[in-house]
């Protein structure tokens, strides 16, 4: 297959949004193109950055804007959807990094790709709002550090103003301290409603609870809220930082205060209450549907890379993580949710 084609079956991909259920922008289009052989097969391209560019710069976000009103909530193709625009960053950010070609990027002058794109989302405020600009800024930021040749995804991902976020403390039953995060800029709702209807476009087997939001997250919903607590970020670890394959460090010091002190123990899956994925950083709860779970799918599992989070709130199947390459977690039993306060 010819690298132009290759380029267009990568931006043409349809799972392209899956990537917003990782814990970050970085972590979640590293997972995602570890799915597609495609991916893996353009980033071997040596004239992939070349052919990547050159259809990028054919791409534009009026167009998409436009198209987004005309098929709303029908997602025709992924170019109906405004967040394409993050995709197609994040997909040139992450062959940029791969490749690692300075040469390259200096001839075909990507920063100004870069920077159109984030200009022409500059111009509908009401629409890309931080979470899209955050994209905007990890693309323009990979081609930066590549030039400098100090490449790290780690250091380019936090892009967002931290100046509104604050920390507070939550107790546990049985007094152990843990930390949530406040004041997270929230998605526009044209960034929700796309992510909505792409999820139920793509995962129709999954019910929707409640809309995008960044106010909270999967273990915030799973071992806090459900609990009655208060709305917040929780993560799972204050101190572990995504590895470059797309897994995440199993260091819970943050979260794991729930079920430390004998609060909740290990089960069989029939009887859970909580789970916790500690290879995926991930919390779920057991729903009142029998065989099923709930949990919120999002961005962001650390402090030092925070920015915006996307969250889908959703009921699914255990059986659907499994397939998915979650196998290892934690199934807890314990109290009910009128002890637990």
């Amino acid at each position: 297959m010819p690298t132009s084609a290759l380029v267009k079956l990568c931006l043409d991909y349809p799972f392209f949004l899956d990537y917003t259920a990782a814990d970050d922008c970085s972590d979640g289009i590293s997972r995602l193109m570890s799915t597609f052989n495609g991916f893996k097969e353009l980033i071997k391209r040596k004239d992939a950055l070349t052919e990547l560019t050159y259809q990028i710069n054919t791409i534009s976000v009026s167009e998409i804007v436009e198209n987004a009103k005309k098929n709303v909530h029908k997602d025709i193709s992924p170019r109906d959807n405004i967040l394409y625009v993050n995709y197609v960053e994040l997909l040139l950010s992450q062959i940029v990094l791969s490749q690692n070609d300075a040469n390259t990027i200096l001839n075909l002058d990507m920063e100004e790709t870069s920077q159109r794109l984030l200009q022409e989302k500059s111009n509908y405020p009401d629409i890309f709002g931080s979470y899209s600009i955050e994209a905007s800024k990890l693309c323009e930021e990979s081609i930066k550090t590549t030039k400098r040749n100090r490449v790290s995804i780690a250091a380019s991902s936090n892009t967002i103003s931290t100046q509104s976020i604050s920390t507070i403390t939550l107790t546990t039953t049985f007094g152990r301290t843990v930390t949530g995060l406040v004041g997270l800029p929230e998605l526009t709702d044209s960034e929700k409603s796309s992510l909505d209807s792409y999820y139920r476009r793509n995962y129709p087997s999954a019910t929707l609870l409640a809309s995008s939001t960044s106010t909270y997250n999967c273990h915030s919903y799973a071992w806090n809220m459900s609990e009655r607590g208060v709305t917040c970020w929780i993560n799972g670890s204050n101190i572990s930082q995504p590895d470059l394959d797309g897994t995440v460090s199993a260091n819970d010091d943050n979260i794991s205060s729930y079920w430390y002190d004998g609060l909740y123990s290990m089960t069989i899956d029939s009887k859970a209450l909580k789970i916790y994925y500690y290879r995926g950083d991930h919390s779920a709860i057991q729903s009142t549907v029998s065989g099923k779970y709930e949990s919120k799918w999002g961005e962001r599992a650390t402090y030092e890379t925070l920015s915006q989070k996307l969250s889908i709130h959703l009921s699914f199947q255990l059986q659907k993580l499994l397939q998915e390459g979650k196998p290892n977690y934690c199934m807890f039993s314990g109290c009910t949710r009128d002890i637990c306060k």
